[in-house]
């Protein structure tokens, strides 16, 4: 038959299917002798599977512990195997849309818890771990699909994988194991679980995926997440076995230490080539940066040998006469310079109008006598002007006759 919703494996009836994994699925289930709601996960007939998840049931059932999952039925069903157990609580307040309140969800709908919760789960959850080693069982399968809350407290659920330490094989979600039991270079030991008790605190507290550990969110207060930061660092220390680095941040790695190392190149280039431009490079100055990078050689001695000088005579050579040139004194001739004939400039003479001729005036009773300017101003010898003299100049004066 059909696994589906609304059939019957004995008194359970399926309501929901609450999630599914590589050797089962999970329902939400109701008996229909108590009307008591549960939880229920059939196996799928895989090989030895089964029988594997039978040894684990027989040997954790008999385990009571608060922050433990706790088994009440398990049966066969068409050959395969099933189990009931306590179910988580909803997440909504509507009684027929069942929600299960696992860490996985609350961190899909929250992103981050708070720091108080994440306290209270760390205690409560590293109870429980203690409580199953104690029987000398490892539960090898803690994340956060595995943490449920029960009547408010936290619970290690899926215990499928819970085996004892001589059986403990290699098996879990590879994320959340030890990168020592990963390498193979031990064997699992019960610290395994709270490594990955230690990865899903990281999740729980900064909302990244477990492959981003063990990166710290920028947006995060450290100084008040430093106690809970400081457990995860605690749980997820690795005998010295660094935490393998995420592929995409080993390339953005790569890529930045290209670059610096390319930036560091190019500086050193450029700063020798700047002292080549300075100042010329000899051993000198070599050995006055770097004392200690040049050892001193000592210089070997060479004896020189005597090279007897060879007597080369000196030749005579006659003194030449050298013969003074007679220079004749040359006859200085003065240069003949012409006195250059200035003509005269021919002023034109100046035409002096004749004046008009001034009739004289007749004395009283006589004629009348025409005398002109030439006349008038010739020199009288008598000393005391004549009465005719001064009459005369009173006409010319005038310039009328008249008396």
């Amino acid at each position: 038959m059909k696994i589906e919703t609304g059939i019957l494996i004995g008194p359970y009836r399926l309501l929901k299917e609450c999630g599914a994994g590589a050797y089962g699925r999970v329902f939400w289930v109701e008996n229909t002798l108590t009307e008591q709601r549960l939880a229920l996960k059939i196996l799928l007939p895989l090989g030895t599977t089964q029988q594997r998840e039978l040894r684990a049931l027989c040997r954790y059932r008999t385990l009571k512990h608060p922050h433990l999952l706790q088994i009440y039925h398990i049966d066969y069903w068409e050959d395969h195997l099933y189990y009931t157990m306590e179910a988580a609580d909803s997440l909504n307040s509507d009684k027929d849309d069942y929600v299960p309140d696992t860490l996985a969800n609350r961190l899909k709908r929250d992103q981050r818890l708070p720091l108080a919760t994440l306290k209270k789960i760390e205690q409560e959850l590293s109870s429980g771990i203690q409580a199953l080693h104690a029987q000398n069982s490892f539960h090898r399968d803690i994340k956060p699909e595995n943490i449920l809350w029960v009547n408010g407290m936290a619970v290690l659920g899926d215990i499928g994988l819970v085996a004892a330490s001589e059986d403990a094989s290699l098996i879990g979600t590879p994320d959340f194991m030890s990168p020592a039991v990963l390498c193979h270079h031990r064997q699992l030991e019960p610290k395994d679980d709270f490594y990955a008790l230690g990865k899903v605190l990281y999740c729980a507290l900064t909302g990244s995926g477990v492959r981003e550990f063990p990166r710290f969110p920028a947006d995060l207060n450290i100084t008040k997440a430093a106690p809970i930061w400081n457990r995860i660092l605690e749980l997820c220390a690795e005998d010295g076995i660094v935490p393998p680095i995420p592929k995409h941040r080993r390339t953005r790695l790569f890529i930045l230490l290209s670059l610096l190392l390319i930036g560091c190149v190019t500086l050193g280039i450029f700063r020798i080539s700047l002292s080549l431009r300075r100042k010329p490079v000899s051993p000198q100055s070599i050995e006055g940066i770097i004392p200690h990078a040049l050892p001193e050689i000592p210089k070997p001695e060479i004896p020189k040998p005597e090279i007897p000088k060879p007597e080369i005579p000196k030749p005579e050579i006659p003194k030449p006469e050298i013969l003074k040139p007679e220079i004749p004194n040359p006859e200085i001739l003065k240069p003949e310079i012409p006195n250059p004939e200035i003509p005269k400039p021919e002023m034109p003479k100046p035409e002096i109008p004749k004046p008009e001729k001034i009739a004289e005036a007749k004395p009283m009773g006589g004629p009348t006598k025409i005398v002109t300017p030439r006349e008038v101003a010739k020199p009288v010898k008598s000393n005391t002007p004549s009465r005719t003299t001064r009459s005369s100049r009173r006409l010319v004066e005038d310039g009328t006759g008249r008396m």
